[in-house]
């Protein structure tokens, strides 16, 4: 008995081994592929890349040997090669893939077997062409084809019904959310575009997405969208998401009128979450700031929720000298201890206190 547990302990050991010394050797084959594919990328990338200039300032179709030949290799170096030095040239980089080969040929290799690499690739030329192909790969079993099939499609150019149906297929992926924000932020639509796709949108999700995506773009947007979003905000049938995006969005404009709608929510609103952006999202609003202003991230400061009294205590540390006036008032004289002391915190462990002390010293200096 003891002998028969010697050898299988042994021929464990011996297998454990051998296991082992295959991965270590595959390992090592893999590596060394990888530098051999480094190479030859190099090699081949700085034969044609003087050909590819030459082709992108003159067009000349005479360098036969630029043109789609399937080399899985090649193709990726003519599309970098395209991509990096068609910025100030005749020809356009999308022009180029097209009339070398290069969008027609990845798409119909990938309508063959739909990899990764050719994601990348139909990505990157942008081409619409490419789709119906890429959107296939958006109902996919592997979630990483599916992400980046969703993420080349961002970078195609798409029309108005285009759009639609590729927002409608990021909602029924298990993408982020911010990811989704991301890549619909890619398309560059224009402002009227994105609202007409918001108020398309029967979900919850679509609407916050949108929303989310214009936050850059409401500066610049018609008062009668921003409105819009105003009423968002104050529609009780808008879920507590909604909400919380309207407020984002309405503070993005960093316009003092939207300001005073956020400051007359936040008394009527019941759910924390929404109170507590709403509190964090006046720290975009650092420039002028009234005592009546001060007075209401005061009253946030004794707010049934932490979160709120801490984002209230965040922008008044960033206010200058009136808002770490109402610091240092809250953290001496309140009678309430937890407010009391989120202030003396906030006043001793926030660098934008220092700042602003640091600023008023300046001015007294000068």
């Amino acid at each position: 008995m003891d002998k028969n547990l010697i050898w299988i302990a042994l021929i464990s050991i011996y297998l454990l081994l051998l296991i082992n010394g295959l991965i270590f050797w595959v390992t090592i084959l893999i590596k060394r592929k990888e530098v051999q594919r480094e190479k030859a990328y190099k090699k081949m990338y700085d034969s044609l890349e003087p050909d590819v200039i030459n082709y992108l300032k003159l067009q000349d179709l005479e360098h036969n040997d630029l043109l789609y030949d399937g080399s899985e290799l090649k193709t990726d170096v003519i599309i970098n090669l395209i991509n990096t030095n068609a910025q100030s040239t005749l020809i356009t980089a999308r022009q180029a893939f097209e009339d070398l080969g290069y969008v027609d040929g990845v798409i119909e290799k990938a309508e063959k077997k739909l990899t990764l690499n050719k994601i990348k690739q139909l990505g990157v030329m942008g081409s619409p062409k490419a789709f119906p192909i890429l959107r296939k790969g958006t109902v996919k079993d592997d979630f990483e084809v599916v992400y980046q099939s969703c993420y080349a499609l961002s970078l195609l150019p798409m029309g108005e019904q285009e759009a639609e149906e590729y927002i409608t297929v990021l909602q029924h992926t298990n993408i982020l959310r911010d990811r989704m924000i991301e890549m619909i932020k890619n398309l560059s639509l224009s402002i009227e575009v994105y609202w007409r796709l918001l108020l398309s949108q029967k979900t919850e999700l679509g609407k916050v997405v949108l929303l989310r995506a214009l936050e850059d773009r409401f500066h610049k947007a018609d008062p009668k969208i921003m409105d819009a979003v105003a009423d968002f905000l104050k529609d009780p049938q808008s879920s507590k998401e909604i909400r919380i995006a309207s407020v984002v969005a309405l503070a993005a404009t960093q316009n003092e009128n939207y300001e005073q709608i956020l400051l007359n929510h936040y008394r009527r609103e019941e759910a924390w979450e929404v109170r507590a952006a709403v509190a964090k999202v006046l720290n975009k609003y650092t420039e002028h700031i009234s005592r009546d202003k001060i007075n209401i991230l005061k009253e946030m400061m004794y707010d049934s929720n932490w979160w709120v009294r801490f984002n209230a205590a965040e922008v008044l540390a960033r206010k200058g000298l009136a808002g770490i006036d109402a610091l240092v008032d809250i953290s001496l004289n309140s009678e309430d201890k937890e407010a009391s002391d989120l202030a003396f915190y906030i006043l001793d462990a926030n660098s934008a206190v220092n700042e602003s002390l640091g600023i008023f010293e300046e001015g007294n200096n000068d």
